[in-house]
């Protein structure tokens, strides 16, 4: 039966307030599945957005979280999710993160996947001080 998968480029992410990161998805057709795919990331913290991204032919896509400069401190899971809108009803997967590290020599884990995505919003970094100028003698 024609199906699909995804697999996110790691399983936990740190983003300031008032920046962006990347977020990389790996998407898997299997047994001929055809439809038209996006990547959404659902279930962020306030003040924290996500760009949708359609799959491309490769099979990869790019989300990117953007923190608002207001964004609150959080520290909370999420989850990517793959979705095929135009079948009925829409199929929708929920994408997984390997918790079992590359260069390891170590045996599968008690858990070696999740789709617990996990996100930390750190507040902003406080502006330097100008620097005064030396008082005049």
């Amino acid at each position: 039966k024609p199906a699909f998968n995804a697999v996110v480029d790691g399983h936990a992410f740190r983003l300031e307030a008032g920046k962006s990161v990347d977020i990389k998805v790996k998407v898997s057709r299997l047994h001929g599945f055809g439809a038209n795919l996006l990547v959404i990331a659902d279930g962020l913290p306030e003040g924290v957005t996500s760009t949708t991204g359609p799959v491309s032919g490769k099979g990869e896509v790019s989300l990117k979280l953007s923190a608002a400069d207001e964004a609150k401190p959080a520290n909370q899971p999420f989850r990517v999710l793959a979705i095929a809108p135009d079948l009925d009803p829409p199929t929708v997967r929920a994408a997984v993160a390997n918790l079992k590290g590359q260069n390891t020599a170590a045996d599968d884990l008690l858990i070696n996947q999740t789709d617990k995505i996990w996100l930390t919003v750190m507040p902003a970094k406080p502006k330097a001080e100008e620097k005064a100028e030396p008082a005049k003698k």
